[in-house]
């Protein structure tokens, strides 16, 4: 069975096959014209006042305008979302420190973003230090590793900075999670991308 992503691609291919969108720019031309031709002649050939049909006719244009802005919406949310599950599939990403509702947050943004990623977490949140060896082995397999700096003692962020330069994995710095998600959602695909 073919998964969401396949069967959206097949939609979108054949959206643009149907050129649906260059089909409802000419509708929209040809009613603006129309329109143009009722007003300089006041009057139709059924007997309408022109403001009827113009009003009818704003209607449609309307319609159509919308109808375009919704499929274009959609596939642009779709096209987001894909390029999100690309980068996102399979990644595992290390959470240092936080509060344990800012790791649920920070897991409940990355469902919104795209719920079909598959996206392992692995976290340390308590009250202990493990050793640099012990972080190290936890962490070292990790995409990316996200330090809630201002929920962690110096000895975790001393290990984040080892980590990341003995690994060479990216590390993202917080002081706490921010109430707006998009900006550190942003932050992290890109370091994902990147890496």
């Amino acid at each position: 069975m073919e998964d969401r992503y396949t069967l959206l691609e097949k939609l979108r291919k054949r959206l643009v096959s149907l050129s649906i969108f260059s089909r409802a720019a000419e509708e929209i031309a040809a009613l603006d014209k129309a329109m143009d031709l009722i007003l300089e002649e006041q009057t139709t050939p059924d007997g309408k006042s022109s403001l009827e049909v113009c009003r009818s006719l704003r209607t449609q244009l309307s319609q159509c305008e919308a109808s375009k802005v919704r499929i274009s919406r959609t596939l642009a949310d779709y096209e987001a979302s894909k390029n999100h599950f690309k980068t996102l599939d399979h990644k595992k990403i290390g959470i240092v420190g936080g509060h344990p509702t800012d790791a649920k947050s920070l897991k409940a943004a990355f469902d919104s973003l795209c719920s079909e990623a598959r996206v392992k977490f692995k976290e340390t949140i308590g009250k202990s230090t493990p050793d640099h060896q012990t972080f190290r082995e936890k962490y070292s397999d990790v995409d990316l590793l996200i330090v809630f700096t201002g929920f962690v003692g110096h000895s975790l962020t001393r290990h984040a900075d080892m980590i990341e330069k003995e690994e060479g994995i990216t590390v993202i710095r917080l002081e706490k999670m921010p109430s707006e998600y998009r900006s550190i959602m942003a932050e992290i695909l890109c370091a994902l991308k990147d890496s």
